[in-house]
C-alpha cells in the first residue's frame, strides 16, 4: 500500500530521511529564488494595512467578483520591480486594475441580468 507523506513524496519510495532531506533542499531553493514570496504571498497583495491577504477575502466570492476585488486590492501596487517606476507608469498600472475590476464587475451584472430574464421567461 502506498502512503504518502507530508508533502505528497510517497512513503514507499523515500525514506523518513530522504524525504526531509528533499523538503529541506526545495525549502532552500524556493527561499534563494524569492519563489516563495513571489508565488505564495506577493506583495501586492500582502501590503493591505489590514494585514489581510486579498485571496481570504476573495476566494468567499464567485470568480467575476473574486476578480474584481482583487484587481481593486491591488490596484497600483502591481508595478514592475526590474525597472524605474516613474509616477506615470505606476498611475497607469492602477488604472489598468481599475479597468480590470469595472470589465469584471460589468460581466457579472450582464451575467445576472440574463439569469434574470430567462428566469422571468420560464414564469
Amino acid at each position: 500500500m502506498d502512503k504518502k507523506g507530508k508533502e505528497g513524496f510517497s512513503d514507499s519510495f523515500f525514506t523518513e530521511k530522504q524525504r526531509e532531506k528533499l523538503e529541506e533542499s526545495i525549502s532552500k531553493y524556493i527561499k534563494s529564488q524569492n519563489i516563495g514570496n513571489n508565488i505564495n504571498h506577493p506583495k501586492h497583495y500582502n501590503s493591505n494595512k489590514s494585514g489581510i491577504e486579498c485571496i481570504e477575502i476573495a476566494s468567499n466570492f464567485n470568480f467575476c467578483l473574486g476578480n474584481a476585488i482583487k484587481y481593486i486590492w491591488r490596484a497600483g501596487l502591481k508595478v514592475d520591480e526590474d525597472s524605474y517606476n516613474t509616477p506615470d507608469k505606476v498611475m497607469d498600472a492602477k488604472i489598468e486594475d481599475l479597468q480590470k475590476a469595472i470589465w469584471y464587475l460589468s460581466y457579472e451584472i450582464k451575467q445576472t441580468n440574463d439569469m434574470k430574464n430567462a428566469y422571468k421567461e420560464q414564469e
